[in-house]
């Protein structure tokens, strides 16, 4: 008698909450958003399998892996994957004018096909668990990672401490429990603790992903590669700079670099996208960037050549 009257209290006080999404990962970014990003518990969100539409005055395509699509060798001898973020997934343009599309140009002619395994928003604890899935789906030879401008976003809370929370929300317990409105008002209630009511402004507080669980992060990703016997090569993230300026710093591109060395682990410098030249220094790229991070079809372009020619002699 009294769990009924509990339950009926906790039904009218929050009529809605039936509806209320399972993962709540608008608390932690909001590329759930995007219309071609669907809820995953353990990455928190991923590309929807055969997405295709009109975005960005262009093409979003994604294959049956979750990796968008990109042009491939009639008869490839090997596959290169590259993982990232919104810069690899290229966020702002169209499918054939991301970095790893117009690299997949340039090494075609090789037989080295290039596969687009970035996902907006993602951090290297994301991408570690994204490239363990990708690796139970097909063979590759080669792995690129570039990340780490989300790593430092802060949030209310880290990335390991909201997967603990879902995946201990998110067991059999919960598949009978969740018809119940008392079960459904305590979930959210714990899943919410530290983060921000619906419609209000969330109180930034530590990194998603803070430095040591980034090196971490990073050396489990060398690792996972090479165990499935592929090669891993780093790419320095690449950054805007204004005339007179000097390019954006992040602690993020010092723990690269010393993981890179210390796991002899190639790093590739495309830096500010210079390509070799002198004038970059006085008259800035703006050019080959749609805003501070993302690139426009052009700089994807220069970075996929400064790519190829960097990693000509570990692809042979």
């Amino acid at each position: 008698m009294c769990f009924g009257l509990v339950e009926g209290a906790a039904r009218l006080a929050q009529p809605g909450l039936r509806e209320v999404p399972r993962f709540l990962v608008r608390s932690i970014d909001t590329d759930i958003e995007l219309p071609f990003m669907e809820a995953d518990p353990e990455v928190f969100w991923k590309p929807i399998s055969g997405f295709s539409g009109p975005l960005w005055d262009g093409q979003v395509s994604i294959d049956e892996r979750g990796l968008r699509r990109t042009p491939a060798p009639d008869y490839p001898s090997k596959r290169l994957l590259c993982f990232g973020d919104s810069i690899t997934f290229g966020f702002g343009v169209s499918d054939d004018e991301s970095y790893p599309a117009a690299l997949g140009t340039l090494l075609r002619a090789r037989g080295i096909e290039v596969r687009n395994a970035g996902v907006t928003g993602y951090t290297s604890y994301q991408t570690r668990r994204w490239l363990r899935r990708q690796l139970t789906f097909q063979r590759v030879d080669h792995v690129s990672l570039l990340i780490g401008w989300n790593d430092g976003t802060a949030r209310p809370i880290t990335d390991a401490e909201f997967a603990e929370r879902i995946a201990f929300s998110s067991g059999r317990a919960d598949e009978t429990l969740r018809n119940l409105a008392i079960y459904r008002l305590m979930k959210s209630v714990w899943l919410r603790r530290g983060l921000p009511a619906p419609g209000e402004q969330a109180v930034p507080k530590i990194a998603r992903v803070p430095l040591t669980h980034y090196s971490a992060n990073l050396e489990a990703f060398v690792k996972e590669v090479r165990d499935a016997g592929a090669t891993p090569h780093f790419i320095a993230l690449p950054s805007r700079l204004i005339p007179g300026g000097k390019p954006a710093h992040t602690e993020y591109s010092a723990v690269l670099a010393s993981v890179a060395q210390r796991l002899s682990v190639p790093l590739y410098d495309v830096g500010v996208l210079a390509g070799g030249s002198p004038k970059i220094a006085t008259t800035g790229n703006a050019a080959y960037f749609l805003d501070s991070l993302h690139m426009t079809p052009e700089g994807n372009r220069v970075m996929a050549s400064l790519l190829a020619q960097q990693m000509d002699s570990v692809l042979r």
